[in-house]
């Protein structure tokens, strides 16, 4: 097979017997030679991507660790549907939170604090930009009400931190689709479910590290 490679700027192609993708299974087929493996590319191609998330990244200033912060990751479930994601991230709170303070986990930092704050949503909620990725007024708008639902959630939950914030960047699954090339923003590639178990074996994938064996081509992703 042959491979692409990119050094310093300059791209060259060299043959590899077998060829490693760690970037998700619609990347890689989109990286292929079209032509090649058709029975497993029209496979793969009916996978759909998995959930999305939005997340807060926060700076922070003074003792976090006397607020309440800790080097614990904190999962935060505000109901007992603990399977539920976020559907209308604008109209509601999240089910549940994930929240992790970074600074605190490197005994050794010694810049200001920072954390992490997470929540699953629907790839749905997102889906009229996703298809059309300019960064438009209406969706400036959507993700700021989206950021300030969730950051007003992380206040309740550690009321003592809110007042410390000195920054919040956003994520959306539009950061992941624009940065990462995640397929479709999703946040772990193809969807990770119990269905997945009725894939034919070559052709799952996912961080979970299924092998993918697209018809012995010695490719895996």
């Amino acid at each position: 097979m042959l491979a692409s490679l990119v050094r310093h700027g300059a791209t060259s192609t060299e043959r590899a017997a077998p060829v490693i993708a760690d970037f998700g299974v619609a990347n890689a087929l989109a990286c292929l030679d079209p032509h090649l493996a058709p029975g497993w590319r029209e496979e793969a191609g009916k996978l759909e991507p998995g959930l999305g998330f939005v997340a807060l990244y926060l700076g922070l200033e003074g003792d976090i660790a006397a607020a309440g912060a800790t080097s614990a990751k904190h999962w935060i479930c505000e109901s007992e549907e603990i399977s539920r994601t976020r559907r209308q991230p604008a109209d509601e709170d999240a089910p549940g939170l994930f929240v992790s303070f970074q600074s605190l986990k490197d005994p050794a930092w010694q810049g200001p604090p920072t954390a992490e704050v997470l929540a699953l949503v629907e790839l749905a909620a997102f889906a009229r930009w996703l298809k059309d990725p300019a960064l438009t007024r209406d969706y400036q708008a959507f993700k700021e009400w989206v950021a300030d639902r969730l950051f007003a959630q992380f206040k309740r939950h550690f009321p003592a931190l809110g007042p410390m914030v000195r920054f919040c960047e956003q994520a959306t699954p539009l950061t992941r689709q624009r940065f990462v090339h995640a397929a479709g923003g999703s946040m772990y590639g193809i969807e990770q479910s119990a269905t997945l178990r009725h894939v034919p074996a070559s052709v799952k994938s996912g961080p979970t590290s299924f092998r993918v064996e697209p018809n012995s081509q010695n490719c895996w992703s």
